[in-house]
């Protein structure tokens, strides 16, 4: 899991900075969650492509 968190927050970088995928917020490495767009509860995999970083609210937000 180290090693996808470490690739999206790669990919968030080359984006134009650590922001979160939905609100835009810049972020921190320290503040930054991972998001499954396709929840592992209904199969989806934890792989670069099912990932995006978010920030906690977001991610919370999210789930509801």
């Amino acid at each position: 899991m180290r090693r996808v968190k470490r690739i999206a927050i790669r990919k968030s970088r080359r984006r134009g900075g650590l922001c979160c995928h939905y609100c835009g917020k810049r972020l921190q490495v320290a503040d930054a969650t991972l998001d499954h767009m396709m929840p592992r509860c209904l199969g989806g995999i934890s792989h670069k492509s099912n990932v995006v970083i978010a920030c906690r609210g977001c991610n919370r937000l999210k789930g509801r």
